[in-house]
């Protein structure tokens, strides 16, 4: 989206809201059975309307072009799965730690 799109800026206010209307595309697109707008709406803390209508702006902005080269991905997953994990793995062993220390 940044890339086809470089009038949309993401930030802190809007990062969650572009995040929610691109699962819901994927979920589209990939699920056999959909889940209700609604649902994501709630989830989302956002209106089906203005939800309906971010979908739509993704959408338009990708040129409906879904298609997501395999190298790509796997580039993107490989980065994702570096910044998280250790994150993830510091956080158990403060928690783990925070509990020895309370009993």
């Amino acid at each position: 989206l940044v890339k086809k799109g470089n009038h949309y800026r993401l930030n802190e206010y809007n990062v969650h809201r572009i995040f929610l209307a691109t699962s819901l595309i994927s979920c589209k697109l990939l699920d056999d059975k959909q889940k209700p707008l609604k649902l994501f709406a709630m989830v989302g803390g956002i209106s089906p309307t203005e939800l309906c209508a971010l979908e739509k702006v993704c959408l338009e902005t990708l040129e409906y072009d879904l298609y997501v080269n395999p190298a790509v991905y796997a580039l993107y997953e490989r980065r994702l799965r570096a910044s998280v994990q250790p994150q993830n793995s510091l956080e158990m062993l403060r928690r783990r730690r925070s509990r020895k220390f309370d009993n």
